[in-house]
């Protein structure tokens, strides 16, 4: 019977309110991650454990970049521009969206109007914001390999979608630091939601950035990573592990999702988190499928191939 993680960071299921079961209270103040890159965590309404969203400044005395705006209060921009003061930064250049999700975008408005710096994103992402944010001043979209005057330094961006579409990791090669977005925690599980969410490419999306070989990774959610080539591999590790689980139960005879995640999951798990259960299970499935080694029947039943 496998474990399931404490909380999961990302878009929740239909239905599932962010309900804190162990809420992370990293530290409020911004802190220097490398040379060019400062992290500012921000109270914002994302899923348990974290409560924050990271926002990040990219820069040095020439400019700077703003990556993500997940702030649920105003009083956030005071710490963006904290940061921005250590920075040196006499403007800002753009604010850099990872992804379309709440927790990611919600301050957006806010930022613009303070730091007068156009949106940039991927066009899928770009298209969601402008529904909620008709107003805004978009620059040119960002699209895979794109490269970002950020200061002193280049922000490349790389495409790695998985987690949502359209979502974009940031590569500092100078400073070897990744912004990850919601590609990795620092704290929690990174949710993979289907239809949202799409397992076989957020595993290849980690694998691309394993082999950036970066120093530190800076999640949108938690501390700084410092070790980020090990937590990859025990990401990958731990849906290996979970895809086995998953098979073994379809192997025992287990056919819907609800009693596959009860086989892996037991009996004891928190009723709050069992939709995420049932979601990684269907990520696990959906991936299976496409890799032809399961098929979906009638009544959403699930059978091996043989």
């Amino acid at each position: 019977m496998g474990s399931i993680p404490t909380g999961h960071v990302g878009a929740a299921p239909d239905g599932v309110a962010p309900v804190a079961f162990q809420a992370y209270h990293g530290a409020m103040a911004h802190e220097r991650v490398s040379a060019h890159v400062w992290r500012v965590p921000l109270a914002s309404r994302t899923l348990p454990p974290a409560d924050h969203t990271n926002v990040y400044v990219i820069g040095s005395r020439d400019g700077a970049v703003v990556w993500d705006a997940g702030a649920a209060a105003p009083a956030g921009l005071d710490d963006v521009r904290a940061a921005l003061a250590d920075c040196g930064a006499p403007r800002v250049e753009a604010i850099v969206l990872s992804h379309a999700h709440p927790d990611h975008v919600e301050g957006l408005d806010r930022f613009q109007a303070a730091l007068g710096a156009p949106v940039r994103a991927h066009p899928i992402v770009e298209e969601r914001v402008r529904h909620v944010y008709p107003s805004l001043l978009w620059g040119p979209p960002l699209l895979d390999g794109d490269a970002i005057p950020a200061g002193g330094t280049t922000l490349q961006v790389l495409l790695t979608p998985g987690h949502a579409p359209g979502h974009l990791a940031g590569w500092c090669a100078e400073d070897r630091t990744l912004l990850a977005g919601d590609l990795l925690a620092g704290v929690g599980t990174v949710a993979i939601i289907p239809p949202e969410g799409d397992l076989r490419e957020y595993l290849r999306s980690l694998e691309r950035i394993l082999a950036l070989g970066a120093e530190r990774a800076a999640p949108g959610h938690g501390p700084v990573i410092e070790r980020p080539q090990a937590a990859i591999r025990e990401v990958l590790r731990h849906r290996q592990e979970r895809e086995a689980q998953v098979l073994a139960a379809l192997a025992a005879g287990r056919r819907a999702v609800p009693e596959i995640a009860r086989e892996i999951y037991g009996d004891s798990l928190d009723e709050r988190l069992r939709p995420f259960a049932e979601a990684t299970v269907l990520a696990h499935l959906q991936k299976l499928r496409g890799e032809g080694r399961v098929a979906e029947g009638p009544g959403r039943a699930w059978f091996l191939l043989s």
